[in-house]
């Protein structure tokens, strides 16, 4: 690899460098997102989803679902196994073990169901970060560390802080 740098960790390292666009509210359902440790399931501000079902997430996380409804690349982006949002996620949604994920996504990537296996951000940072280098990506952070340029879906018709809200 010596001095040479993918297109990848060049755009992510412009989009780390670049002046965070201007900040706008994001609220949760019962008050401040800045408020709740629910995971929040965020996505770039400019993607015009709103809302997922626990099935359509569900689909989104094993790789079924590719694609947004505007036809954009899904690209999933979670934190290490191990870290409270990803258990949350492998609990709450897929009801799996870290291992039956693995396996999954090994399958679908092996069978040509899916690019390659979600890329694992090490921390919440380099997470958000992701969503301004690729605009189809979908991250899930707890609420406390949600950033305001980030959109925030509702999941099941419930934002996070919402008593309802499936993700806590």
């Amino acid at each position: 690899m010596g001095n040479y740098l993918s297109l990848f960790s060049v755009l992510f390292l412009a989009a780390s460098l670049a002046a965070p666009p201007v900040p706008r509210q994001v609220t949760a359902g019962a008050g401040n997102l800045k408020d709740t440790t629910d995971i929040a399931v965020v996505v770039n501000a400019g993607n015009p989803t709103d809302n997922l079902s626990l099935d359509e997430l569900k689909k989104v996380l094993l790789g079924q679902q590719s694609r947004w409804k505007n036809k954009s690349k899904i690209a999933v982006v979670l934190r290490q196994p191990g870290a409270r949002e990803r258990t949350v996620l492998l609990v709450k949604v897929l009801q799996m073990t870290e291992q039956d994920f693995k396996k999954s996504w090994l399958g679908a990537v092996f069978r040509g169901e899916a690019d390659a296996e979600p890329f694992v951000a090490p921390s919440n940072g380099s997470a958000s970060s992701y969503l301004d280098v690729y605009p189809g990506g979908i991250a899930f952070l707890p609420g406390t560390d949600v950033r305001r340029d980030l959109k925030v879906l509702k999941v099941n018709g419930h934002l996070p802080g919402d008593s309802e809200y499936p993700l806590k």
